[in-house]
């Protein structure tokens, strides 16, 4: 990835000193993934650590810098068909910013 890698434990890209993943940082990793679906997943692992590193309560916050720009444009939440997010699997629900997910999971 052509040193575009994260600094924690603030999450800045070691090259260009921008939130990682940075632009050139994701083109490598779309670039680098055999599909979407596996870079959300290993991208949703790190959306915990990071949430742990930088003190970002709720973590949802970082969903869409970490996981919903790796996500297919295309394909909408499996849970409230809404696009911009999805429950991908490996994420625990807490960390998903889907209305309906957390209604679901608060009864």
């Amino acid at each position: 990835m052509t040193g575009h890698r994260p600094h924690r434990p603030d999450w800045t890209c070691r090259a260009c000193d921008h939130l990682w993943p940075c632009r050139p940082a994701r083109a490598a990793l779309l670039n680098g993934y055999p599909d979407r679906e596996q870079l959300a997943a290993d991208l949703t692992r790190l959306t915990g650590v990071a949430a742990a590193d930088l003190g970002v309560q709720p973590p949802p916050t970082l969903y869409r810098l970490f996981v919903g720009w790796a996500l297919d444009p295309d394909r909408a939440c499996r849970i409230c068909g809404k696009p911009g997010h999805d429950a991908t699997p490996g994420l625990p629900p807490r960390l998903i910013p889907c209305d309906k997910m957390r209604d679901v999971m608060a009864h």
